[in-house]
């Protein structure tokens, strides 16, 4: 790990917490930092978003958003739109 100094600004994203400590958890790693989503929870309702088909089956299709956010869409839903972006 590299050596930090008392009072050093750092770029961090929050990537969780634990409330019953009063913590947050941190990621210092570049990649985290720079994705525009890294979990579910993250994805609002009705927000556009461009993904990849990553798989299609008799259930429906799974659309990843990011590498570590997969979507479905379910067969017995009706797809509004997609689009190419």
């Amino acid at each position: 790990m590299q050596s930090f100094r008392v009072g050093q600004t750092v770029k961090a994203r929050v990537i969780g917490h634990r409330p019953m400590d009063g913590l947050v958890v941190l990621s210092l790693r570049p990649s985290v930092i720079s994705q525009h989503l890294t979990s579910h929870a993250e994805v609002e309702p009705g927000a556009v978003m461009a993904g990849k088909v990553a798989q299609v089956n008799e259930h429906g299709l799974v659309v990843t958003l990011t590498s570590n956010i997969k979507c479905a869409q379910p067969t017995h839903m009706p797809i509004v739109m997609l689009a190419t972006v």
